[in-house]
């Protein structure tokens, strides 16, 4: 008779096991966790790519000026009528223009009239709205500068450049209510004086586009 083998196997503990699985379930857990936190950012990253607002455009219209005269004393007189539209690009967000400073310079570094306020404008979405602001000019000019004016005035063209500085509140998006200031440039406009010697305007047309740039924002939510 062949000897009888017995094989005894014993379980493991329960302990044991309910640690590995609790174990398993917090690596499971972290993963899912890092997983979901990497589908919010990647939301969040194209929705604020795709919705965060755009600045206004500003195009200018015309720009006239009359009674026109600089002396000989280097007095410079007369005032300037700047027409601007401005649109709102954004298909969900108002805004509100605001804190406008108007100021016309001379071969794009001297300013030549008096800084001035425009009132408050208020843009929908997708629509777009005008502004005329009259400026006057400085009473006296630096020599060199009056001699240069002159010149260009004896060949019936003055080149002028309009700046602005605004702010520009954002309304009704879904990062709440933003701030942002604008710094816009219409440049290298030739005025021409071609018909009554002190009255000029500017002939480039409808359409030309002012350069935008956002100095700063803060979001007030």
């Amino acid at each position: 008779m062949e000897p009888l083998h017995i094989t005894i196997t014993t379980a493991p503990p329960r302990s044991s096991s309910r640690t590995r699985s609790l174990s398993l379930c917090v690596r499971m857990a972290k993963r899912l966790t890092v997983l979901l936190f990497l589908i919010m950012m990647l939301i969040m990253l194209i929705a604020w790519s795709y919705l965060k607002p755009r600045p206004p455009g500003f195009q200018l219209r015309s720009v006239s000026v009359s009674n026109f005269t600089v002396t000989d004393s280097q007095l410079i007189k007369g005032s300037c009528e700047v027409d601007l539209n401005i649109t709102n690009p954004n298909k969900r967000v108002d805004v509100t223009v605001d804190h406008f400073i108007f100021f016309v310079s001379y071969d794009d570094s001297t300013v030549v009239s008096e800084p001035e306020p425009a009132l408050l404008i208020y843009a929908e979405r997708m629509r777009e709205t005008d502004v005329k602001v009259e400026l006057s000019f400085k009473d006296t000019l630096p020599s060199p500068i009056q001699k240069n004016m002159v010149k260009d005035l004896q060949k019936k063209a003055v080149n002028f450049n309009v700046k602005l500085k605004a702010r520009v509140t954002y309304e009704g998006g879904i990062w709440g209510t933003q701030e942002s200031f604008l710094d816009i440039y219409c440049g290298d406009l030739d005025v021409d004086f071609f018909s009554v010697k002190d009255t000029g305007k500017f002939l480039g047309g409808v359409g030309n586009d002012c350069d935008v740039t956002a100095l700063e924002e803060d979001q007030q939510g």
